[in-house]
């Protein structure tokens, strides 16, 4: 069986409240509350971390009632992303073949069919990352501007062969490097990628906020109900 560990220890303090975030009400529910749907929504039933703040523990209690059929284990994080992510790796225990997803809750449209798709592609050669094409980039120098290629931005969530995303994770909490460098430096897995979506956004200010709630109707737990973003 596999394990996903959900991130639900943001802050509010670019969307201009002191609150967390994921707590916030979008379209009538939770911001955390659609990624629990679609993980409800998985074909195959996951073991579900949730790594949360102490001072938010009733806050996300009380969400979870909702979904008690998840079985959802919570774990207080850390004071930095990567501790948080470590947190939640250090609460599970990996068997050979077992997969490792790490999800943002602060990105509220995960779908079913997302997942499958990054599970497959783990499975099948290690690890699986969504990403988006940035459009052009550009460095300027003492030459002028230069085109920057083979550059993209990462979704989550990010699926890994367990024992070796543990592993990594371990040497990287000794060595002390962030969480993009953790897998590829700590690790020979093989990491794929595949397309994101524009509208599976992370949800950062009352902006983001907005534009969430103007995707709901378009967002299902299993799958996006329409081909492109409007």
């Amino acid at each position: 069986m596999d394990w996903l560990i959900l991130l639900a220890g943001g802050s509010g303090h670019r969307v201009g409240e002191g609150e967390n975030k994921v707590y916030r009400s979008v379209a009538g529910a939770p911001l955390l509350a659609y990624s629990l749907r679609a993980i409800r929504a998985f074909p195959t039933r996951v073991r579900l971390v949730v790594v949360g703040r102490k001072d938010d523990r009733s806050l996300l209690d009380k969400l979870l009632v909702e979904f008690s059929d998840l079985g959802a284990r919570v774990v207080l994080g850390g004071t930095t992303r990567h501790r948080s992510e470590f947190a939640g790796l250090s609460a599970i225990a990996v068997n050979n073949g077992d997969l490792v997803g790490i999800h943002d809750g602060a990105r509220p449209f995960l779908t079913a069919e997302l997942w499958e798709s990054l599970r497959a592609q783990a499975a099948a050669i290690g690890g699986a990352v969504p990403v988006l094409e940035p459009g052009p980039v550009f460095r300027t120098d003492g030459g002028g501007l230069r085109l920057l290629t083979g550059i993209c931005k990462a979704q989550t969530p990010q699926v890994f062969a367990g024992l070796a995303l543990v592993a990594a994770y371990q040497q990287a909490t000794r060595e002390g490097v962030d969480t993009a460098e953790t897998v590829e430096r700590f690790s020979e897995v093989k990491i794929g990628t595949i397309a994101g979506d524009h509208r599976h956004l992370k949800v950062t200010t009352a902006a983001d906020f907005t534009r969430a709630a103007d995707l709901v109707d378009q967002w299902s737990p299993e799958r996006w109900l329409t081909e492109t973003a409007s």
